[in-house]
């Protein structure tokens, strides 16, 4: 009976619409891949990418087979209009890619962004409720830390930017549920716990920060209204305590780390100058999607990944012209989500939390703006979730059981 209601829920997607999605999150969570010395194809499209495009192409094929139940009109609305808006665009940078990178990495790319993405909006539309809905995004945030948790632990190493990421959006997502009384505290807790346990092990800066941020966002509301008595108070309290306890703090937010690595932001300062340089060489349509930010090496910089920063990335790739589809969404997005604040959301002190931390962390590490990854899935989730329950929603709208939406 349960394995019948797991494989059919009433209220949410069942597991079979989840592994095609799942297949990609565990290889690239999991299954990860170590560093390669070799960086001579650093845009090929290499044998393991075969179980992300045959997952892929299984998705394509399942949106097609159902294309006349997928809310096609919802996908070029709101806030979720830029997003597939730059991912398009990003098609588009094959015709002016860095010299020597593969153009089938692009369309490989930004495919997986379009095809991704389409497919996890129409799970959500499986959800009955927002509050189905938002166990659901919980679940996904916990599921999604212990794939990328087991994953480094299979490398050897449990310091990262990458699960303590998710993890404290979890933990915000989860305590701002508990005080909006969406939830109880017994149905919260694991999810707090989790939260703040992969946060504390992962040892990151950069989320230590971010949720400390968001944490006292969230405790400047009450019902949904702004306490300056409790914000400004906290602020003038963490000056104080940070002065008169600067090491201590320094150990809390900074585990593990000297002074001098923390002022050059672990060599980042550095490799931010050279992506500045390189960006600013052709800075209105970038180097390519995907590319410019893995070819520093043909700059006469280290070979790295990514930028490591989200904002800088979506420059180098795709220059201002790409910048302005996130403008535009940042714009709308913070837009709406004051709005329903003022109208009583009560999913709107947690969403506004977990964007925070994901704004934050942006700086650090690509989450949304570079290539598809398991990150980027979580910012999609929120994006989808607040489109399709909160984005347009008139005051007085909330119900805990509301019906599907139109």
């Amino acid at each position: 009976m349960q394995l019948r209601k797991l494989l059919n829920p009433t209220d949410g997607p069942s597991i079979k619409t989840l592994i095609p999605i799942l297949i990609p999150i565990l290889r690239n969570t999991i299954f990860l891949r170590r560093y390669r010395a070799d960086v001579s194809n650093y845009t090929a499209v290499d044998g393991l990418a075969i179980f992300d495009i045959t997952a892929i192409a299984f998705c394509a094929f399942y949106l097609y087979q159902n294309k006349h139940q997928v809310p096609w009109k919802r996908l070029w609305h709101g806030t979720i209009k830029c997003w597939f808006a730059y991912y398009l665009f990003a098609f588009i940078t094959i015709f002016w890619r860095i010299q020597g990178s593969s153009a089938l990495y692009i369309i490989y790319r930004a495919g997986s962004m379009l095809i991704l993405s389409a497919y996890i909006f129409f799970i959500f539309m499986k959800f009955r409720t927002p509050r189905s809905a938002f166990k659901g995004l919980l679940s996904y945030s916990l599921a999604l830390t212990l794939f990328m948790f087991l994953g480094h632990v299979r490398l050897g190493s449990l310091h990262t930017n990458s699960y303590s990421i998710t993890a404290a959006v979890l933990a915000c997502l989860s305590l701002s549920a508990y005080r909006s009384n969406l939830f109880s505290i017994n149905e919260m807790s694991p999810f707090i716990y989790s939260g703040l346990f992969f946060l504390l092990i992962g040892t990151s800066s950069a989320s230590n920060i971010s949720f400390a941020c968001a944490v006292l966002f969230i405790y400047s509301f009450k019902n949904n209204h702004f306490r300056s008595s409790v914000f400004f108070p906290s602020l003038l309290l963490l000056a104080a305590t940070y002065y008169s306890g600067k090491r201590i703090i320094f150990r809390i937010f900074f585990p593990g780390k000297s002074e001098a690595s923390v002022l050059s932001l672990h060599g980042r300062v550095y490799l931010w100058t050279g992506y500045i340089q390189i960006w600013l060489q052709r800075p209105f349509r970038g180097w390519g999607f995907a590319v410019g930010e893995r070819a520093g090496k043909n700059f006469g910089l280290v070979y790295a990944l990514s930028a490591h920063n989200g904002y800088l990335s979506i420059l180098i790739n795709t220059g201002l012209i790409g910048l302005t589809f996130w403008l535009v969404l940042f714009k709308r997005l913070v837009k709406s989500l004051m709005l329903q604040i003022i109208f009583d959301s009560p999913y709107a002190i947690a969403i506004t939390s977990a964007f925070i931390v994901i704004a934050i962390n942006n700086n650090s590490i690509p989450i949304f703006g570079s290539k598809w990854g398991p990150l980027s899935t979580l910012v999609f989730c929120l994006l989808t979730f607040w489109n399709l329950w909160c984005e347009n929603a008139p005051k007085g709208f909330y119900q805990l059981n509301n019906e599907q939406p139109s």
